[in-house]
């Protein structure tokens, strides 16, 4: 192994470990959110609450898919953004949703560095 693959490996470990960690700090917030406040009734929202609602569930299926399958989980959790960004448009104003996309890129991110490694191997 070379100085070069050995470091890229390096940082695509960190790279995957960050996007863990924020996603499952991600995932227990909303959580425990849920479980302190209950999950809202699907047939009292609103079609707009209920497309929010549904793109939460959407990026926290990323969540958990990108644990086994980091590009795909990270393409459902920016899919799921995508959404909730274009039905609430509000939603670009620095905040804890922002982190979603952050961790579907990092996750997408680390799955190309480790492609591109294995490639080289």
């Amino acid at each position: 192994m070379t100085g070069r693959t050995k470091y890229d490996r390096i940082i695509s470990v960190g790279i995957r470990m960050v996007a863990r960690f924020l996603g499952s700090m991600l995932f227990l917030m909303i959580a425990m959110f849920a479980v302190g406040e209950g999950l809202p009734n699907p047939l009292a929202l609103s079609v707009k609450e209920a497309v929010i609602f549904g793109s939460f569930i959407i990026m926290l299926g990323g969540l958990i898919a990108a644990w086994k399958w980091e590009g795909t989980g990270g393409l459902i959790i920016l899919a799921g953004y995508l959404i909730f960004a274009l039905i609430n448009p509000d939603s670009f104003s620095p905040g804890i949703i922002t982190i979603f996309p952050l961790t579907g890129l990092l996750f997408i991110f680390s799955w190309l560095r480790w492609r591109r490694i294995s490639s080289h191997s």
